[in-house]
């Protein structure tokens, strides 16, 4: 069965990736490639850390785990928050006081099949690693060459 890649421009512009197979003689099926809208997580720049988690505290939303990695470049610390089924992850340089609002960063959503996702999208996706998150593995979106701005993983269920 051939299959062919495409791309449709949203009303707000996004570009979105789709592929069809088959004939087109047979009924028209939409799949959302096991993409589950219950497992994102959203990742913000804080230019004060601790000033951000004091805030979040403040509504109360408190820190569940907390990691320091320097694979940004520049010395880091992840924090992480659960929002029932959404994680919120801030990342900052640990002893920054600088002024302004924390950055939205980038966006992990959770697959069904990792490696059907990496199947399906090719080149379009780095290679699977393991995730910060015991047990569950991550793949980024190479975001850009598909036109898009956010940063975009996808991870296996946890």
């Amino acid at each position: 069965m051939e299959r062919s890649e495409h791309y449709a421009t949203a009303g707000d512009g996004t570009r979105l990736f789709w592929t069809s197979a088959g004939s087109g003689d047979g009924p028209a099926l939409v799949l959302t490639d096991g993409v589950g809208c219950a497992g994102y997580i959203w990742r913000f720049l804080a230019p004060d850390l601790a000033r951000t988690i004091t805030a979040l505290g403040a509504i109360g939303v408190i820190p569940r785990g907390e990691r320091e990695t320097d694979s940004y470049g520049a010395p880091m610390r992840q924090v992480f928050f659960r929002l029932g089924q959404v994680i919120l992850e801030l990342v900052g340089q640990p002893d920054a006081t600088g002024e302004g609002d924390p950055g939205f960063f980038g966006l992990a959503i959770t697959v069904d099949d990792l490696d059907a996702a990496a199947a399906l999208l090719g080149e379009h996706l780095g290679g699977i690693k393991d995730a910060v998150q015991d047990g569950r593995r991550i793949a980024t979106l190479r975001h850009r060459d598909l036109g898009m701005s956010v940063a975009t993983a996808l991870m296996s269920p946890g």
